[in-house]
């Protein structure tokens, strides 16, 4: 019974204490509502300010604008001319005009026409011809010595063998050699002594301007030894093959390919053999396979040796073919 009356004295107090603080909210708003109307009035009042110094200035601006443009109405645009004459833009004289109708456009000649688009359908026919469904060739390329006691009997050395072939890939602006020109100093050490590193940095030069796609070798040794081979590849920029190699011992002669297109008649080849012969380098005065002699002064101009010991009974023997197969596996 106590616990009842205890529990409900403490609702009777929280209702109380309840109600007092409902009454001081009330009481507290009321007091502060005037003060939250007054700053709403002044924020109101300030805005309406703005807004009339913003219409003001508009006014102005539209007042001024018009003014501008009836000053530039009123003014006509003029240029001086070289007199110091003035005359209104845009205007032509009479002078100038007579002599534009003096003027008369060169008519193009209906021959040359037609003869610019023969050359251009020439051109383009050239262009289709050369191309091909691959945009890269791929070749065997196999070199067969016939370099041996058989075939060049006199004087035939016991060592007779073949450096290793440097070869291009390169197109008409590089030359790795050519009959009736001067040997570069890299083809002369390989003719020479069979080293080609010279003749390495010769090409990567060439290399550089454009003229060469690529360098491959074929690995030299016995002149009686089997065929060797590599694989290259060509394209449409690049279609030649050049190649060199020494043929010891000699005092400055050497073998190979020079410019060798691998496209005929606007195809590419699917097999093409190609004879070889020795050439002397022009820098050596030696006469045969063991002598080397002194240094030719001046340099000789690169040329086939068409005398002993590759003349055998009156005819020119090759020393060795390269064959060019197009590998499409």
């Amino acid at each position: 019974m106590i616990k009842r009356l205890n529990f409900g004295l403490l609702i009777l107090i929280f209702s109380f204490v309840f109600i007092g603080e409902i009454q001081n909210t009330f009481a507290l708003n009321n007091v502060l509502d005037p003060e939250l109307k007054n700053e709403d009035k002044i924020i109101v009042e300030e805005e309406e300010t703005f807004l009339n110094k913003i219409r003001k200035l508009l006014d102005n601006n539209e007042e001024q604008l018009e003014k501008d443009t009836d000053n530039i109405d009123e003014e006509k645009l003029q240029i001086e001319d070289k007199d110091g004459k003035l005359e209104d833009k845009g205007t032509v004289s009479e002078e100038d005009t007579n002599k534009f109708d003096e003027e008369k456009l060169p008519i193009e000649d209906k021959k040359d026409k037609t003869e610019d688009r023969r050359i251009v359908e020439e051109k383009e026919a050239e262009t289709i011809d050369h191309k091909d469904e691959e945009e890269e060739i791929e070749y065997k390329v196999i070199f067969k010595s016939l370099w041996n006691k058989k075939t060049h009997p006199n004087k035939f050395p016991e060592d007779a063998s073949f450096s290793t072939f440097v070869g291009i890939v390169h197109n008409k602006k590089a030359c790795l050699w050519k009959e009736g020109n001067m040997a570069s100093k890299g083809l002369a050490k390989l003719a020479e002594t069979g080293k080609n590193g010279h003749l390495e940095k010769e090409i990567s030069k060439m290399k550089k301007k454009g003229g060469i796609d690529d360098k491959f070798f074929i690995k030299g040794g016995k002149s009686s030894d089997k065929e060797r081979k590599t694989e290259i590849e060509v394209c449409e920029e690049y279609p030649m093959v050049s190649m060199a190699a020494m043929i010891g011992p000699s005092p400055d002669w050497f073998t190979g390919l020079d410019s060798v297109c691998l496209i005929e008649e606007g195809r590419w080849v699917d097999k093409k053999i190609v004879m070889i012969y020795a050439y002397d380098a022009g820098t050596m005065e030696g006469k045969s396979y063991e002598d080397k002699g002194k240094k030719t002064q001046p340099q000789d101009k690169i040329m086939r040796i068409e005398k002993e010991p590759f003349l055998c009974d009156g005819e020119l023997i090759p020393v060795g073919c390269i064959m060019f197969v197009r590998d499409d596996d």
